[in-house]
């Protein structure tokens, strides 16, 4: 994938969002949504060599198969959340991208708890 076919395809987006904002401001905002997936499955793509290298040395240096998915889990995540919350920022709603973004690290919180628990469980047997 050509990184000047990502930027070409978003600055074209971007010249017809602002020509639609004025006079047709729902179909600036499908177009947006429509050009941010496509974007997004294009690096999806990318990123698949990049991910591939991260769990061979997540291997190689036996740090745990359990948390290399969690951190990418975490990872990917993040990049969801903060792509939607951007998303319902220049619909212009504020509130929602907030909620997503509490919403986001909630889920991360939530797909951390059985590493916290495995912290406690070692500084509590370090203690004893």
């Amino acid at each position: 994938m050509a990184v000047e076919k990502i930027i070409v395809l978003a600055v074209l987006c971007a010249v017809l969002i602002v020509l639609l904002r004025n006079s047709r401001p729902e179909q600036a905002v499908i177009l947006s949504l429509c050009a941010v997936i496509l974007l997004l499955f294009w690096l999806l793509d990318a990123m698949d060599p990049i991910l591939q290298e991260l769990r061979q040395l997540t291997e190689l240096f036996s740090f745990g198969s359990q948390q290399g998915e969690l951190l990418l889990k975490s990872l990917g995540l993040c990049l969801l959340t903060q792509v939607s919350a951007d998303l319902c920022r220049d619909a212009g709603e504020n509130t929602l991208a907030v909620n997503v973004e509490l919403a986001g690290k909630t889920a991360v919180l939530l797909l951390c708890l059985p590493l916290f628990r495995q912290l406690l469980s070692f500084a509590a047997e370090l203690i004893r």
